[in-house]
């Protein structure tokens, strides 16, 4: 007699056998689809042939934007530097407040940055426009970017206004304010530096 558990487990083993494909099963499913492989047009047959071009032609045409893209223009800014003035006068030596200029100081104006045509402006508090650059004697255009070198020789609040744009600049009227509102309603960018002559 046989242990009931040897019985049950080779009963279980042949548990759908009968469901088993017959020998060499896969070989007659393979050869019923080659036929049908072999009829169906392969898709995008271009693609085999080209796509090593396409690459290339993504890479060049990244190329050719880096290279003809317009740089980009650095932020638009007023480069100040004030030298101490002449001692005889009062004026200290030594460094200074970028705010605070002694009287007597070598000043010198710049525009630094931005793009196409560029200006500098320098009012007076209450008196108006002291220099206008491209355009007055002491300004230097040399580079593209206009540079003021001047003596601060009158006590006072000064303000500075440089700009930049693609278009013509336009020409200041002597007023702080009603230039820099002008500055504004034509969208031109500008910005502006405060400082005193003590």
């Amino acid at each position: 007699m046989s242990d009931p558990s040897d019985r049950l487990e080779r009963a279980i083993a042949q548990l759908g056998a009968e469901h088993e494909p017959p020998p060499g099963w896969e070989a007659q499913v393979l050869a019923a689809i080659e036929p049908q492989r072999a009829a169906v047009p392969e898709r995008r047959p271009w693609l085999r042939r080209w796509w090593p071009a396409i690459p290339t032609a993504v890479l060049a045409a990244a190329v050719l934007v880096l290279v003809l893209r317009p740089g980009r223009s650095e932020a638009l800014e007023v480069a100040f530097v004030a030298t101490a003035g002449d001692p005889s006068r009062g004026a200290t030596r030594g460094e200074q407040r970028a705010d605070e200029v002694t009287l007597g100081s070598r000043l010198d104006l710049a525009v630094r940055g931005g793009r196409g045509h560029r200006a500098l402006w320098l009012y007076r508090v209450g008196s108006g426009l002291v220099a206008a650059c491209p355009g007055d004697a002491r300004c230097d255009t040399a580079g593209g970017a206009p540079h003021l070198a001047l003596t601060a020789g009158q006590i006072g609040e000064y303000q500075i206004v440089v700009l930049t744009t693609d278009a013509a600049l336009p020409a200041p009227s002597g007023d702080y304010d009603r230039d820099v509102a002008a500055l504004l309603d034509a969208r031109i960018d500008n910005t502006t530096k405060t400082f005193r002559v003590r």
